[in-house]
């Protein structure tokens, strides 16, 4: 008898971006223009980049403004790579407003999702909020660094300890050395 399982890693990435004074925007911003966000991505692919682009007041007989997601990374690959994202506000409730639920695209280096209308209930005063969530398995990508948690020091303190790194080492503390011989980490 065989068996086999298959499993798939899926990487997340996310940004959150807040923009003031949105309506100026609207207003100054000249038909095509667009706001960019930062770069965003996942620490374990960090060449596979995301950027939010906002189009305020698009179009004169269109006055919505519509929002994408843009793929920035892939720079010396001419592979695709499919993409599940989801583009919201919140309201001032701070219940989720959708311009994009769970859309998925295939993308390349350089290349731009379709444009949503963003759909925004808060009153003009207060700033806009935008939230992205971008899912995606690299299946012909590899990763290129290895992610280390540095979160949880204690653990790396006892592996040390148990590789009999650091069981003699010396510690100076003011002006005086003290030799440790027996190093226990608790």
């Amino acid at each position: 008898m065989f068996s086999d399982v298959t499993e798939v890693e899926s990487f997340k990435c996310e940004i959150k971006w807040k923009l003031y004074d949105f309506y100026k925007h609207e207003t100054f911003m000249e038909n095509g223009q667009f706001l960019t966000s930062k770069q965003f991505y996942n620490a374990k692919l960090p060449s596979i980049k995301w950027e939010l682009r906002i189009y305020p007041n698009n179009n004169p007989e269109d006055p919505r403004s519509l929002i994408s997601l843009f793929q920035v990374g892939l720079e010396n690959s001419d592979d695709s790579l499919k993409a599940q994202f989801y583009i919201y506000t919140l309201d001032n409730k701070g219940e989720k407003v959708f311009s994009c639920f769970g859309n998925t695209f295939s993308f390349k280096n350089q290349l731009e999702s379709d444009k949503y209308e963003i759909r925004r209930r808060t009153m003009p005063d207060s700033p806009l909020i935008i939230f992205c969530d971008v899912e995606f398995v690299p299946y012909k990508i590899k990763l290129e660094n290895e992610f280390v948690d540095y979160s949880t020091p204690k653990s790396s303190f006892v592996e040390i300890f148990k590789q009999g790194i650091l069981t003699d080492c010396v510690f100076e503390t003011s002006f005086s050395i003290e030799y440790i011989f027996d190093l226990i980490i608790y």
